[in-house]
């Protein structure tokens, strides 16, 4: 066993020395993405240490937001949200997201989707849909993070992409329309850790991801 966790482990304290310097905060190729690793590898090994130094990285993130910070999912204020709602709903961390999240919301909401050529995961409207679903799936009393005239946008550029949806679309679309669905957590996760936005190095972050 402790052979089998060799390399993990060997990722793991790489990027403990390394992941404070890494200056994109996104989650495809960025810290955000260091911050899931460490908060999964906190939980498989039962060890504070990683939840804490996770927390740290987070804090940073945060702070490192600005106005010029990208939109998409890959590097920008979408895969951002989406990971605190992760981490939030897999209860890595404790919080109300629609707090928390409120200010990456409105930005997101600034972009009119109805102008949105790309519909890619990693930077179009296939991230935004998955990232918008979380969002609306998220537990809470009453109310959405969106308001009405956003939703109307975004569910009107579902339907008038049907002929090329994504599984994000589909599923969006669906909810919306009023049928039950089951957030697909596991298979963004896949998205994230693809071999198409993967980092190539053996100790990084992505790695070690892939490899819990």
């Amino acid at each position: 066993m402790k052979h089998t966790w060799q390399p993990l482990n060997q990722i793991v304290h790489h990027q403990l020395l390394y992941s404070s310097f890494e200056r994109n905060i996104g989650i495809c190729k960025g810290k955000m993405g260091t911050v899931i690793l460490f908060f999964r590898y906190a939980h498989h090994t039962d060890n504070r240490l990683y939840e804490d130094f996770a927390g740290e990285l987070l804090d940073e993130i945060c702070q490192s937001i600005t106005f010029d910070t990208a939109w998409g999912f890959g590097d920008g204020l979408i895969g951002i949200g989406w990971g605190i709602e992760y981490l939030v709903q897999q209860k890595f961390i404790e919080g109300d997201t629609d707090e928390i999240l409120l200010d990456i919301d409105k930005r997101i909401m600034e972009k009119d989707v109805q102008r949105i050529d790309d519909m890619s995961f990693h930077k179009g409207f296939e991230g935004l849909a998955f990232y918008v679903l979380a969002r609306l799936l998220s537990p809470r009393e009453k109310g959405t993070p969106f308001d009405t005239a956003y939703l109307s946008d975004i569910e009107k550029k579902c339907i008038d992409s049907l002929g090329f949806a994504g599984e994000g679309m589909r599923l969006l679309l669906d909810f919306m329309q009023g049928k039950n669905v089951h957030y697909p957590y596991s298979r963004v996760l896949d998205k994230i850790i693809s071999e198409d936005n993967m980092e190539k190095e053996a100790l990084s972050w992505s790695a070690g991801l892939k490899f819990l």
